[in-house]
């Protein structure tokens, strides 16, 4: 130590007594504001927070805003919870409960479907058909709420709640509806709040697995509210209610091109702000984390490197400005806490090593004649609900990854290629937003803006290099471009499995719940044959995405025969498009032999395990 002169040896009084004395000893630390009135308490400081001047000045702000002219909610759905959450902020901070539409299904509800209009619900059928004087009535009432109702509006622009926590295509009806007053001139203008609802632990985790592997929800009754409310004991960590900024509706719409709809670019900008606005919990990151390992590794994941792993990916997404709820220093609290929050989806192992829960449910109590897909095998089931439930909390972080890893799987499914012209990787991105144009929200007038801004963010993460000629090059953030291209595989595996087995299914016209059934059966089939690896592939809506892809694109032709909708497929053009997208689809690189071990090793049992 003699050479460091202007250093200090702390350590030298430790090395003389043991930890437990020195982390024992008095302890009288300095303060750095002896002035201040109170002692640090993060409980009161919250309340001082929102009771701020600044924070109530912009809650005025919006209650003024509001008595000028009517004012749109229009929250993410996420749960159940979303309208209760909405009303409870109202009541909060002392605005008027919202007048929310809400499913027919509740209206029926004994008890709760008036409790619910007396909270200012209002009901509306799940489809108008050709009910023209339903619509109209229906029509007709919503804007007599924006013209001469003195409450907030709230409904959900996605229609209905995601199962899969990515967000869903807007709905245009009830937008249109409650704009048409602004653009008839009866109102001088709307104010447009969008709301993204982010949940640590969702409530109906369990419940989305199962639809999603094709068991119908239950039916909404009171009594079958009151069994459930036991699930209420449970812990479900925290809820990020994000209020985007308000914005006029008159100025946004005097603002677009004339070439483009005005109710359709509000929406998607609405449904982006949503997204923008998603909180990234330390459980979406330890999911993006078990799942790429479970789908690539043998080994177990031990918590020293899911810590290692986790602190990475944040600092990934803070790169990419995305909002996270947990500070770099206290990962290993974080993810502790996390896992106990997630207790019945996974746990640590006595080594330390993370694993997937099983599934403690009795199968047989599944009513097998309302299935809305293919008959799967108790073991099929056994292994996909976890993994499903464990992709629930993977998925909200996609949106801001989706874009650069479309460009990735580009650059990485050319492997033999070392450079890239521009036009290139962007006609391979725009077949790829097609292809995907209804699992991901895709807005076709912005994808040259979109491609250009993940080229950005690519080469900000050293992913991608542009040379001085323009052309593009892969970067050497192999450990980020395996994990984008692994995330995204289930995707784009389900999509070109249920493409191959159309021109067999289709060959005649068939039934759209006829397809999904037949298409989810050779989809099981493959994983057991271990020519698929994730079993996120199996989801029913992946399957019926990839169909309204397919008829979007004009390889799947409908007919109404009889007031049934049949189905046939383009068969030669099909092929071309199965021919491409296998040209793109990067099989995850697998450190195990067997690549059917890959499927089994996402489930551990407690005396058995589990057998595709």
């Amino acid at each position: 130590m003699s050479a460091f002169t202007n250093y200090t040896d702390i350590l030298s009084c430790r090395r003389s007594s043991s930890d437990f004395t020195w982390v024992s000893r008095d302890f009288s630390p300095s303060h750095s504001n002896v002035t201040a009135p109170n002692k640090t308490d993060h409980n009161r400081i919250h309340q001082d927070v929102l009771r701020s001047p600044r924070i109530q000045k912009i809650i005025q702000e919006i209650k003024l805003e509001m008595k000028n002219n009517p004012v749109i909610f229009l929250p993410s759905h996420r749960s159940y919870a979303d309208f209760i959450l909405m009303a409870y902020v109202a009541f909060h901070y002392e605005i008027e409960l919202p007048c929310v539409a809400a499913g027919m299904d509740f209206q029926s509800m004994w008890l709760m479907g008036q409790l619910l209009r007396d909270t200012h619900a209002f009901f509306m059928r799940r489809s108008f058909g050709d009910d023209k004087l339903y619509k109209a009535v229906f029509d007709e009432y919503v804007q007599t709420l924006v013209i001469s109702g003195d409450l907030p509006i709230e409904f959900f622009i996605e229609g209905t709640r995601s199962r899969s926590a990515k967000s869903l295509l807007p709905k245009f009806g009830m937008l249109s509806m409650s704009l048409a007053p602004l653009l008839e001139e009866h109102v001088s203008d709307i104010t447009i709040v969008p709301v993204n609802l982010s949940y640590d632990r969702t409530l109906e985790e369990s419940l989305f697995s199962f639809e999603l592997l094709g068991v119908p929800k239950p039916k909404e009754t009171t009594s079958g509210l009151l069994k459930a409310l036991h699930m209420l004991d449970e812990k479900y960590g925290n809820v990020y209610i994000n209020f985007c900024k308000p914005f006029s509706a008159k100025v946004y719409l005097k603002n677009i091109p004339s070439q483009l709809s005005p109710i359709t670019d509000l929406a998607f900008t609405v449904v982006d702000r949503q997204q923008r606005s998603c909180v990234v919990s330390c459980f979406n990151l330890i999911s993006m984390v078990l799942t790429n390992h479970l789908l690539v590794n043998d080994e177990p994941l031990y918590l020293k490197q899911l810590v290692s792993d986790v602190s990475w990916l944040r600092s990934v997404m803070q790169e990419l400005s995305v909002s996270t709820v947990f500070a770099i220093a206290n990962v290993l609290n974080a993810i502790e806490e996390a896992i106990h929050l997630h207790k019945s989806l996974v746990k640590l192992s006595n080594e330390s090593a993370l694993q997937l829960v099983p599934v403690d449910l009795a199968l047989s109590c599944i009513n097998k004649s309302r299935l809305k897909g293919h008959e799967l095998t108790d073991e099929t089931m056994l292994i996909s609900l976890p993994v499903f439930t464990l992709q629930h909390y993977v998925n909200p972080c996609l949106y801001f990854l989706v874009n650069m890893a479309l460009i990735t799987t580009v650059l990485q499914s050319n492997r033999d290629t070392s450079y890239f012209t521009w036009d290139f990787v962007f006609q391979k991105f725009q077949f790829l937003r097609r292809i995907l144009a209804f699992e991901f929200i895709f807005y076709k007038k912005k994808e040259e803006e979109d491609f250009l801004e993940a080229l950005k963010k690519l080469e900000l993460l050293n992913m991608i290099e542009e040379q001085e000629d323009g052309r593009l090059c892969p970067g050497n953030h192999f450990k980020l471009q395996a994990l984008l291209c692994n995330l995204f595989y289930p995707f784009l595996s389900s999509y070109l499995c249920t493409m191959k087995c159309l021109p067999n299914v289709c060959s005649d016209w068939q039934s759209q719940g006829t397809i999904v059934k037949k298409a989810q059966a050779e989809i099981e089939a493959e994983l057991v044959r271990g020519n698929l690896l994730h079993p996120y592939s199996l989801s029913i809506e992946l399957i019926q995405s990839c169909l309204k892809s397919l008829q979007n694109m004009g390889l799947l032709l409908m007919s109404k025969m009889n007031g049934f909708v049949r189905y046939k497929v383009a068969r030669t053009t099909l092929l071309n498009i199965i021919s491409q997208l296998e040209g793109l689809i990067i099989r995850p690189v697998e450190k195990c032999n067997d690549a059917r071990a890959n499927v089994k090793r996402l489930m551990t049992f407690t005396g058995k395990q589990a057998k595709l």
